[in-house]
């Protein structure tokens, strides 16, 4: 069972007794999660009694179904089983893909703040700091600040309407001219 799960992939569900060859099911259910932490296993077994539905149950059995089985009963487990493993796997992609825009977003971030104007050096007559804190990890809010060919300081302070992505795109944009 093991090898053939190592070589198939997209098997969501293993079914399996607890008296087999080799290997007997309740051996087989600690060895799951080396091939597919997200595998769910059902035991269909003569053995019924609480000891071995416990230790079933408490090495990652998604069900016990007792013989002699009832087919509408196996069923209904079988396909609440799969449910719960598709369930998990999108769960996990929709994590992963989280995890893809979170990481986007904080280069987005890392971008943005590289943009924003460097200090100018104190003169007796000044000093200036800037900051700037978006609402989300990136936004349109913009400063910037330079010497005029008189000696003069210019300074723009801008506010995008909206917040995110757009907002930080279009203050890139307006950075940019």
């Amino acid at each position: 069972a093991l090898d053939v799960l190592r070589r198939v992939p997209g098997i969501d569900l293993v079914l399996t007794d607890i008296n087999m060859p080799r290997m007997d099911g309740l051996a087989l259910l600690l060895r799951l999660p080396e091939v597919d932490p997200q595998l769910r296993a059902v035991i269909v077994s003569a053995y019924g009694d609480m000891a071995n539905i416990r230790t079933g149950m408490n090495r990652g059995a998604f069900d016990f179904v007792t013989k002699p089985v009832d087919f509408d009963d196996l069923t209904v487990t079988l396909n609440r089983a799969v449910e719960h493993v598709r369930a998990v796997r999108a769960a996990l992609q929709a994590r992963d893909a989280l995890l893809a825009v979170q990481e986007e977003l904080a280069i987005a971030q890392r971008m943005q703040l590289a943009i924003l104007p460097q200090p100018l050096p104190d003169a007796p007559s000044r000093e200036l700091r800037g900051f700037m804190q978006a609402a989300r990890e990136v936004g349109g809010d913009f400063y910037d600040f330079f010497q005029l060919p008189d000696g003069r300081l210019g300074l723009v302070i801008a506010d995008v309407s909206g917040k995110g992505v757009s907002a930080a795109l279009f203050m890139a944009v307006t950075r940019t001219l």
